[in-house]
């Protein structure tokens, strides 16, 4: 029974992966949950998607010659009302076309003089309760569920900065001094 299954495997499935990203492959009769573990065993892209979608698992026909990811999930996806986002990693996220995805945007806030990184630094999206704080380096990954967002930096002793997201995933902001309000910083 097993060998039948690798045998068919083998016959109904030839995947390769050629330089510069462009791949080919042929599955017959395949769903397309079968196709992300396809290709996730023979790329280095990872499919996130929800389980209950049933979308996935509608079967497909895909005949792929020396064609990019893009290209293979625009073929891939075509009248099923899924969509998809490629992130950092090579993290492939499917969802529900039209659903709001929720990206993270993440960055270093770093001081404008100095460059170093600045420990603390409050990092709201404008407008919810949506927060966070910079690590001990500046780093920071918040959640945001708009490409256009706000997102709003302050510190004490520094000028805040408003500055919209834009779709970036990807965002370094410097902080400058704010000498109005250093006379008022008490350290002890």
């Amino acid at each position: 029974m097993k060998l039948t299954i690798i045998l068919m495997l083998v016959f109904t499935l030839n995947i390769s992966a050629t330089g510069f990203g462009q791949i080919s492959f042929e599955a017959r009769d395949k769903s397309i949950r079968e196709v992300f573990r396809i290709l996730e065993k023979e790329t280095n892209y990872r499919f996130f998607y929800n389980d209950d979608l049933r979308s996935v698992d509608n079967t497909v026909d895909l005949v792929v010659s020396d064609q990019d990811i893009d290209q293979i999930l625009e073929k891939l996806f075509e009248s099923t009302g899924l969509g998809y986002r490629i992130l950092e990693n090579n993290l492939i996220v499917v969802t529900p076309e039209g659903e709001v995805q929720q990206d993270f945007v993440t960055g270093k806030v770093t001081d404008a003089t100095s460059g170093e990184g600045l420990p603390g630094v409050s990092i709201v999206v404008k407008g919810t309760t949506i927060g966070v704080s910079t690590d001990i380096n500046g780093n920071y990954s918040i959640s945001v569920t708009a490409p256009d967002a706000i997102l709003i930096y302050s510190f004490i002793g520094y000028l805040s900065q408003e500055i919209p997201v834009g779709g970036r995933i990807k965002l370094d902001v410097s902080l400058a001094v704010d000498v109005t309000t250093l006379d008022e910083v008490v350290v002890v």
